[in-house]
């Protein structure tokens, strides 16, 4: 009797820590998409308040995550790291406000940009692992949700961190800290690392049985209404953006070969509408703002259309021979005894 009793509220703490841990992913995603809209905007508006709408997004959703893993923390003392994390992380914000009082408008890399950046994709992980070490019992319900919401997270923490030593902008007049990748370091994130990482994320979910769809929906989902519908003049990209998510994760399903060379070939529509800022700037030395539309009907751009395709092509075809010649490479398995 006793024995049934302690594993009946095992059972009920574990239930709720899952709740509380899918509650957790919906607030990061918030954040994270408010990231992205804080980069829509700061194209968009030429005076830079700290307590913008997009910040207020970021801030508020963090605070949620703070507030449910101290909540994760007090009923699984093991898992305090769940509280920690998004304490540093708003003390981060904390240190860009303080940034922002002392250099004015920064560029994107900066260092509490980057430690804004890095920490929600090591969280987005640890939640990630969480949900896949969850017994068996219980992985038709908790676990595929949260395993693909976290890689959907996992995905656009990876990009955002990426754009930051890619995505260049004209120095503000009133900002005394300015530095930005030179077009060597845009080119390797853009040409190899990008496709790298949607190949990544697709395989790492198929591995461990979730549908690329999923991950592909909630990536595109994101930046759709971050960055495509809060920009009018580029929400036209939007096709773009289906065509190079939704489409080849659907056919990755059908046929892992195809799905792989269709992700890579077509990566700048991937990560559209950063992906063309960035190749503009990498192959030709351009610096042109969201706002404007030159970086999609570019005549510097067109000419390298072909080799923009074809590396990607190679990109997936290695990362293909490298997933075949190591099916484990990226199947980080946990036992559960």
């Amino acid at each position: 009797m006793t024995h049934n009793l302690v594993e009946y509220f095992q059972y009920k703490k574990d239930k709720i820590l899952n709740y509380l841990f899918v509650i957790l992913l919906i607030f990061l995603f918030s954040g994270i998409t408010g990231a992205f809209w804080d980069i829509t905007y700061h194209a968009l508006n030429e005076v830079d308040d700290f307590f913008q709408p997009a910040h207020l997004v970021i801030y508020s959703s963090l605070f949620l995550v703070f507030l449910v893993g101290i909540i994760i923390t007090i009923i699984c003392p093991k898992k305090f790291l769940f509280s920690v994390i998004p304490a540093c992380l708003l003390l981060s914000g904390y240190f860009d406000l303080l940034w922002h009082d002392n250099f004015g408008v920064d560029s994107f890399l900066s260092p509490p940009h980057v430690m804004l950046s890095f920490l929600p994709i090591l969280y987005s992980f640890m939640i990630f692992k969480h949900f896949q070490k969850l017994p068996s019992s219980t992985t038709n319900g908790y676990s595929k949700i949260g395993q693909t919401i976290s890689l959907g997270v996992l995905w656009l923490s990876i990009t955002f961190l990426l754009l930051m030593f890619s995505l260049v902008s004209v120095k503000s007049s009133d900002t005394s800290f300015y530095i930005i990748s030179p077009p060597s370091v845009s080119l390797i994130i853009s040409f190899i690392v990008m496709p790298i990482l949607s190949l990544s994320i697709v395989y790492y979910g198929n591995v461990n049985n979730i549908n690329p769809v999923y991950i592909a929906v909630l990536f595109a989902f994101s930046l759709t209404i971050s960055t495509i519908i809060a920009n009018p003049n580029i929400t036209f990209t939007f096709p773009y953006l289906l065509l190079g998510t939704i489409l080849p994760a659907f056919l990755y399903n059908k046929n892992k070969f195809g799905g792989f060379v269709l992700f890579g070939g077509l990566w700048m529509f991937t990560y559209v509408p950063y992906s063309f800022k960035i190749i503009l700037y990498s192959l030709t030395g351009v610096i042109v703002e969201l706002k404007h539309t030159l970086f999609i009907s570019s005549y510097y751009l067109i000419p390298y259309y072909p080799l923009i395709i074809t590396s990607g092509i190679y990109v997936a075809l290695f990362v293909y021979y490298l997933t075949r010649k190591h099916p484990n490479l990226f199947s980080i398995k946990i036992s559960t005894k």
